[in-house]
């Protein structure tokens, strides 16, 4: 009785992930990654030497930069669970910077 339960939530379930899928190949592919994201991003800021609110996201820049550098060092090293780790810190210290 259960299992007859389940069937059409497994089957609404589905349905839900394949809608998802078809949802990002339609919306242009993959989603971003987590470096790209936070490149685009600090690609969008000011300067920090610019007068326009430069000197404000100057930290959260840096320490975007910074995680960017060590996901890469990561990456290189072969320890891609940490590069990941270190490339979404990377895309919320740029995320933070862009919003301030």
């Amino acid at each position: 009785m259960l299992r007859r339960n389940l069937r059409p939530l497994a089957a609404c379930a589905a349905l839900l992930a394949l809608t998802t899928v078809v949802g990002l190949v339609a919306a242009g592919g993959e989603p971003t990654s987590d470096a790209a994201a936070a490149a685009q991003a600090l690609a969008e800021l000011p300067q920090a030497d610019a007068g326009d609110g430069g000197a404000t996201v100057a930290a959260p820049v840096a320490e975007a930069r910074r995680a960017l550098e060590r996901a890469r060092g990561a990456r290189a090293s072969g320890d891609a669970r940490h590069a990941e780790q270190l490339e979404g810190l990377a895309r919320e210290w740029a995320e933070l910077a862009r919003d301030q």
